[in-house]
């Protein structure tokens, strides 16, 4: 669960630069990179459990296709 959470923190504080590389897509982040991406999540999945034995320490996220502002 450790690697997971550094991948979450990794996204987060490299989202604006992922974002505009990766939208509309889903994203396995591992290790303090992207190890794949992938429109179809089971897709990726396969892709992940062929690179990583532990599939569950990948953090994988959809990146959203545009930005959506929510006005109060």
């Amino acid at each position: 669960m450790e690697q997971y959470d550094k991948g979450l923190e990794w996204f987060m504080s490299k989202y604006d630069e992922i974002k505009d590389a990766y939208r509309g897509k889903f994203v396995g982040v591992y290790n303090g990179s992207v190890l794949d991406s992938d429109e179809d999540l089971n897709k990726l999945k396969k892709k992940i459990k062929e690179k990583v034995n532990d599939t569950d320490s990948v953090f994988r996220k959809y990146v959203p296709e545009r930005d959506d502002l929510l006005m109060v």
